[in-house]
């Protein structure tokens, strides 16, 4: 095996390794585990991978904030969502209702137009970045309650809101390039069937 064989991609970096990281820290520093850290095995094999087990686990539970997003989510959107209806109605000559008009319209711009999935990708990653980071933040806070560490808590607390708007923000951006696109494609007549 090659070093290039082994791919860990940008997302994966940071919505999963990165919050799982953070929350090992956290557990090392919580149960002053600090020396945990000095032996260099655990330094650079251990914990590494205790941080993407943990990242995993955060990114399966944080999906779960999509149903949130969903009831939380502003109706900007939905002339767009109109519009995307109306296209894939002309286009598609069989039913794929399985098949949500994001994840249409992301199919679409990977096929013919990759500047402008690429935007959507990167909206998407930042949307999970932070979507996975509001576990860890709020089980800091919980520690930082428990150690009656109210200042530090508050703060956590703060940035666990802070953290769910952007990932709102990230999500809606997302959705609405990939509506806009598929959109500016199918009235500029470059949208293929």
């Amino acid at each position: 095996m090659k070093p290039v064989d082994i791919h860990l991609g940008v997302s994966e970096l940071f919505s999963i390794f990165i919050p799982g990281l953070l929350l090992v820290i956290v557990i090392l520093k919580a149960f002053k585990l600090e020396v945990f850290l000095q032996d260099s095995i655990n330094l650079w094999v251990v914990i590494p991978i205790a941080s993407y087990i943990v990242g995993h686990v955060f990114f399966a539970i944080g999906s779960k904030w999509d149903s949130l997003y969903d009831r939380v989510k502003s109706e900007d959107n939905q002339p767009l969502l109109d519009k995307i209806g109306e296209i894939r109605k002309s286009l598609i000559r069989f039913n794929c209702d399985n098949i949500n008009h994001y994840k249409w319209c992301r199919a679409i711009l990977s096929k013919q137009h990759l500047d402008g999935y690429k935007e959507v990708l990167r909206h998407e990653a930042d949307s999970k970045l932070f979507r996975s980071l509001i576990i860890p933040i709020i089980l800091t806070s919980m520690f930082l309650l428990i150690y009656q560490n109210w200042y530090f808590c508050l703060i956590a607390i703060g940035m666990a809101y802070i953290a769910f708007a952007r990932y709102k923000d990230q999500r809606f951006k997302g959705c609405r390039a990939a509506y806009t696109q598929v959109i500016v494609l199918s009235q500029i007549g470059k949208l293929d069937d």
